[in-house]
């Protein structure tokens, strides 16, 4: 589910609690470009960003949905431990990421 916009955003509770979806992604640029916010990396630290993504979520944890975001090696961990459970990232990323969680791969 991409909850990337203000109209999604407004049903966010309502929209993760239908129970075939497995994740929900938070989309800044898409977001930024919903609420008029000034698109590019510090987008994301908007007042307005921050209270949306943590209201995505908060609807994430609150149904048990994995949620989405952009992970890089400088913030995986802080992620990994706001309750960031999928997130597209670098190979040095994922590696940081699996340390810190002392998981390892099957092979």
């Amino acid at each position: 589910m991409k909850e990337e916009d203000k109209f999604a955003l407004a049903n966010v509770g309502e929209n993760l609690k239908v129970r075939v979806i497995g994740m929900a992604e938070w989309g800044p640029g898409d977001m930024a470009m919903s609420l008029g916010v000034t698109s590019g990396p510090d987008a994301v630290n908007d007042p307005l960003m921050v209270a949306f993504r943590a209201k995505v979520l908060a609807a994430c944890k609150a149904n048990h949905i994995a949620f989405l975001n952009t992970m890089t090696t400088r913030d995986v961990t802080k992620m990994i431990q706001e309750g960031v459970m999928v997130g597209p990232a670098s190979k040095e990323t994922t590696e940081i990421g699996r340390k810190f969680t002392k998981r390892q791969m099957p092979w």
